[in-house]
């Protein structure tokens, strides 16, 4: 019994390596977007490929310095949750930070062509430095106390399974893509403003995007959630954080006068009008018609944005609502813009993987 339990523990950490290793690789696509990004124009740089590594920029803040900080701590906690099973913490701390450093001098490098982008010693040391800090974390995140407490919180609210865990996964992405500021809330997209001197109309097609992706966000975490769990508090709760994060950024970005540009009048009302809908599909459908529901938002989501695709700004036409301008910040939208666009393609994808795993009857994955 007691070998049963320890080859049954030595399966599961084996999958959550594997996850993890997966998660880290979806990272490090993320971070070439953001640092690579625009892809076109490319030459070649002025005095060398690694010339920055000799030189201290001039202007420095320490915003910048967060943030490049904080884009590698991911990194460095999904490579080191990858290898804590196989790696003391001394080795684990150095191999996670040389991978770390050795990914930020490859995108510093790279961006010595990329234009409008400047390479910066200071981006190495201070990327380098985040990576070694989501190392340092990793193995505390896999300790029994740790893991035992997650596990409870999770066994609570959510089914059991892989495929459950990998929808919690991709509601913290859509979570991700929210954060950008210049996306209006629960919106994919952004159309492209009429003059301020000039009345606003009302814009039908972002209240329906809000309403279809709170829809499709709704249904498929109600269909994640154990069944005697309140769905209509926890979505609230969902939908609160999400609008805190926003409030948080556009702080942090936006400039004076816009912080609440974000909380349109389209975009609450389609949050208001999907949270509703949401609560009625989760009290009153099974498994499969909750899902089904999801699918259907998500295709109507998407038929929407290609309708409306020519008023869709880009995310250089974005950043004049925002109070100051680097490279790294057309990165960021382009990057949320990109991803709040991908989403639901990625949500029909788990979808229909989420049902051929379905019993027939059965409300467990």
């Amino acid at each position: 019994m007691t070998q049963h339990v320890i080859d049954h523990a030595s399966q599961v950490g084996s999958r959550r390596a594997t996850r993890s290793a997966y998660l880290a690789l979806a990272y490090t696509l993320l971070i070439a977007y953001a640092s690579l990004n625009p892809f076109s124009g490319w030459h070649a740089p002025e005095g060398g490929v690694f010339a920055f590594l000799g030189v201290w920029p001039r202007y420095l803040t320490g915003f910048d310095l967060a943030i490049n900080v904080a884009a590698y701590v991911p990194f460095g906690l999904l490579v080191g949750l990858a290898l804590t099973r196989r790696l003391r913490h001394p080795e684990l701390l150095m191999l996670v930070t040389l991978a770390g450093a050795a990914l930020s001098l490859t995108m510093e490098a790279l961006q010595g062509f990329v234009p409008g982008r400047i390479a910066s010693l200071a981006d190495l040391l201070t990327n380098t430095a985040g990576c070694a800090a989501g190392a340092l974390a990793a193995p505390w995140l896999r300790s029994p106390r740790f893991h035992a407490l997650a596990a409870k919180l999770r066994d609570e609210l959510f089914l059991e399974g892989r495929v459950v865990d990998w929808g919690v996964a991709l509601l913290a992405l859509w979570l991700f893509a929210q954060v950008n500021p210049s996306l209006p809330l629960m919106a994919s997209w952004r159309p492209q403003l009429l003059p301020a001197f000039l009345p606003q109309p009302f814009n039908f097609g972002e209240m329906s995007s809000a309403l279809l992706n709170t829809l499709a966000v709704g249904a498929l975490l109600s269909a994640l959630m154990q069944p005697a769990r309140r769905f209509p508090v926890y979505f609230g709760a969902f939908l609160v954080a999400l609008a805190a994060t926003k409030w948080v950024s556009a702080q942090f970005l936006l400039k004076p006068g816009l912080m609440l540009d974000w909380l349109t009048r389209e975009a609450v009302l389609g949050t208001v009008y999907g949270l509703v809908i949401a609560a009625v599909v989760a009290r009153a459908a099974r498994l499969r018609v909750q899902l089904g529901i999801a699918a259907g938002a998500l295709g109507a989501s998407i038929a929407l944005a290609s309708l409306v695709r020519p008023e869709v700004a880009s995310p250089a036409g974005v950043l004049t609502l925002f109070g100051w301008r680097r490279g790294h910040l057309l990165s960021f939208t382009g990057l949320t813009q990109w991803l709040a666009v991908l989403w639901p393609y990625l949500a029909l994808l788990y979808l229909a993987g989420f049902f051929r795993r379905l019993g027939t009857g059965s409300r467990s994955p």
